[in-house]
């Protein structure tokens, strides 16, 4: 059977739903967008989020966003930290992170729309 982002996500139940509304809610902010396993990540086009399913031993799903943590809204948690260059990565690890994770990937798009040459906070 094809590996797939929910037969991944199913490794870690205690986040399964909570984690799929997430990926939901990535689909629905661009249409036509596609998903391919890259690595370890899953990687939306256009590249504005991926998940990273590490259901071995931390237990969490990495997601990885566009832009840099001073371009997003401040949350206590799940806490925004610097990626590769342009862009941020945080570790959700529990459902009652779900609000704040919606809103950095909302975030995310925003940025992808307004491209490289945006202003920054």
């Amino acid at each position: 059977m094809p590996t797939t982002l929910q037969n991944e996500l199913k490794k870690i139940p205690e986040l399964e739903q909570s984690a799929l509304q997430l990926v939901n809610l990535a689909y629905s902010l661009f249409p036509n967008t596609s998903l391919k396993k890259k690595g370890r990540r899953w990687v939306f086009d256009p590249n504005f989020v991926t998940f990273q399913v590490q259901h071995a031993r931390a237990r969490n799903i990495a997601i990885t966003l566009r832009g840099n943590p001073d371009e997003f809204p401040h949350h206590s948690a799940p806490k925004l930290k610097p990626d590769q260059a342009g862009y941020s990565i945080f570790r959700f690890s529990d459902p009652s992170q779900l609000s704040a994770a919606s809103d950095y990937i909302k975030r995310a798009a925003e940025l992808y729309k307004l491209g490289r040459n945006r202003k920054r906070l």
